[in-house]
């Protein structure tokens, strides 16, 4: 409910509100990558940030892994160690459920991330490790979640910004414009 503007939204009007969105979103990001031909090898760098899996895809994993060994050096935080224990201990999950979230489990005193089918492109592993990151050092503490979105979000614009310098400047932009519409979809909905 958004009481403060006299507004009541139900789930179906949220559920409304999320589709229109994702059907704009692919019809405004469409039209204008529309007259951008790319190569062979930049359409497959391109599809494997934004619709490859890391699990799977090795352009996603390397850049993924690329960015974080770079994250390491010079902050007192080893992301990339970090990273590596997160699946060396086991600490994710793979299913079908739809939707990537993490979660501090408190009897094993230790966070848990879950990728479902669909969302295990870079972008979101790198947000998912965001919050993965955050409760690893405050140990599910009750913070503010725009404190927690802001690791998360801040972790995908660190990453685009990595890609700025790694991919044909072509590549960067459409993957940049791709971003920006996904971030205001996220506005959009998150404001209803």
């Amino acid at each position: 409910e958004l009481k403060k503007f006299g507004i009541r939204l139900d789930s179906g009007d949220l559920a409304y509100l999320s589709k229109e969105a994702r059907k704009y979103k692919y019809l405004t990001y469409e039209k204008l990558i529309e007259d951008i031909e790319l190569s062979d090898e930049n359409y497959a760098y391109y599809d494997a940030i934004v619709n490859g899996s890391f699990f799977n895809n090795t352009i996603a994993n390397e850049t993924v892994n690329e960015y974080l060994q770079i994250m390491k050096d010079g902050n007192k935080l080893d992301f990339y160690s970090l990273f590596n224990s997160l699946f060396s201990e086991g600490n994710y999950y793979l299913g079908e459920y739809e939707g990537a979230y993490e979660w501090y489990v408190p009897s094993l005193e230790k966070p848990i991330v879950f990728w479902g089918t669909g969302y295990r492109d870079p972008f979101t592993v790198v947000h998912e490790f965001g919050h993965y990151v955050n409760d690893s050092i405050y140990r599910n503490e009750n913070q503010s979640y725009d404190l927690l979105e802001t690791h998360s979000q801040g972790n995908e614009l660190m990453y685009l910004y990595y890609l700025r310098k790694s991919m044909p400047m072509t590549v960067y932009d459409i993957i940049r414009t791709y971003m920006l519409i996904l971030f205001l979809e996220n506005i959009l909905i998150s404001s209803a």
